[in-house]
């Protein structure tokens, strides 16, 4: 494999951790800067996933339309 698919596995496994300790800290503590953070790691996490089954799979029209959005 390449870096091209490698690194945005890596990115988007590690931001789905992140979404769910922020997730957790929001369950908690009930701040709403902790939901938003989580939302956007959230967001970042499935456009990082995507890019990578996009690079190892193949790019079709219903991927590309996640990774836009």
């Amino acid at each position: 494999m390449n870096f091209n698919v490698i690194l945005p596995r890596g990115s988007s496994i590690l931001s789905f951790v992140f979404f769910a300790f922020l997730i957790d800290q929001w369950r908690e503590r009930r701040r709403p800067y902790q939901l938003i953070w989580a939302i956007g790691m959230l967001w970042y996490a499935l456009s990082a996933g995507t890019e990578f089954l996009g690079g190892a799979v193949g790019w079709s029209e219903p991927l590309y339309r996640v990774w836009y959005l």
